[in-house]
């Protein structure tokens, strides 16, 4: 396949460069993390990860956990 079709956007540049880092950590250049990316989608016909809101009991549990990591994090700190 030809590889003719360029893609520009604009992301956050400490996103991008947290995200060559790691894919540099395991040997992909960001256009072959792309065409992967590009090629899941056309595999999976959409998105290859599930994009949802939380349901209430999951944002609920979630604040509990934090609140007790806070907790801990400060009887650590002592």
């Amino acid at each position: 396949m030809a590889k003719d079709a360029v893609i520009n956007t604009r992301i956050d540049s400490s996103l991008k460069k947290e995200a060559e880092n790691i894919l540099q950590n395991i040997g992909l250049k960001p256009s072959e993390a792309i065409n992967i990316f590009y090629r899941m989608i056309v595999a999976h016909k959409g998105l290859p990860f599930e994009l949802r809101i939380p349901d209430e009991e999951f944002i609920d549990h979630a604040k509990a956990s934090m609140e007790k990591n806070r907790r801990l994090g400060e009887l650590l700190a002592k």
